[in-house]
This record gives C-alpha cells, structure tokens and sequence, in this order.
C-alpha cells in the first residue's frame, strides 16, 4: 500500500477512482460558487461619492480593450509635522476581572 497524501493506494486501484477523489478535496478551495471579483456601479453614484477629482483604480486590462492608455503621474509628496502633539488630559482606566 502506498501513501499519497490522504490517499492510500492498493496495487489495484484505479487512477480514475483516484483523481475523482482528490479533485472532490480541492473543490473547496478558491472563490465560492456565484462570488464575483467585479461590480458594476454607474459613473453618477461614483461622483456623488468620490467627486470628479478622485482616483478610482481601474483595470488595465479593461482600458486596454476599450484602447485607452494611460501614463502613471507623479506621486504626490506630503510631509507631516515632525513634533508631536501633547495631551493635557490624561485617561485612566481600571480593568477587572
């Protein structure tokens, strides 16, 4: 008898029976049955949302197919303010069991 995995096979085994039997263990995996990667939302919902001046990712792939390229712009910097803020108040909390 030898072992695969989970399955232990006998010299008389058929591969058929075999294959079945692990591809039943890894239907599990991966996206489940109807779960879609994509939505479809109409461009107003999205300016009420976001506005005209947000950045909204989009596929590449999809671009490429409606033939409109797109070259990456700069990114903004932003520099924050090194010190710290200070709390005059201060929190005390008491924990029981």
């Amino acid at each position: 008898m030898k072992r695969l995995g989970q399955l232990y096979l006998n010299a008389d085994t058929n591969f058929n029976q075999q294959k079945t039997q692990t591809t039943n263990t890894m239907a599990k995996r991966g996206r489940p049955k109807g779960g879609t990667s994509f939505v479809n939302i109409n461009l107003e919902q999205l300016n009420d949302l976001f506005g005209r001046r947000q950045s909204i990712p989009v596929s590449r792939v999809w671009l490429e197919k409606l033939d409109i390229t797109v070259e990456e712009a700069q990114t903004a910097v932003i520099k924050s303010d090194s010190a710290a803020t200070e709390s005059s108040d201060k929190i005390e909390i008491n924990l029981t069991a």
